[in-house]
């Protein structure tokens, strides 16, 4: 489990989010990112899950990763308080 994780952190490292395959179900993967939010305690993790016979990884690399990063800005966005916008 510790390399699964590693990996996963070493992909948000270089790409802002992992892509995880058959971890969770088998024949589901799963695209995941941080979501910065400095007021909050903890981390806040924001995330999908699809079917693998219709997102295969690559797909989830190029389609739903880069998704998943600009619902993660727009969100991001809306938490900060007024006067930092």
């Amino acid at each position: 489990m510790r390399g699964v994780m590693d990996e996963a952190a070493a992909q948000i490292h270089s790409l802002g989010f992992c892509v995880t395959v058959s971890s969770l179900e088998p024949d589901v993967n799963s695209v995941a990112t941080l979501v910065d939010y400095a007021q909050a305690q903890g981390r806040y993790v924001l995330g999908c899950s699809v079917p693998a016979f219709r997102y295969p990884p690559e797909r989830c690399s190029e389609e739903l990763g880069p998704r998943l990063l600009q619902l993660r800005h727009d969100i991001e966005l809306d938490l900060q308080p007024a006067g930092a916008r």
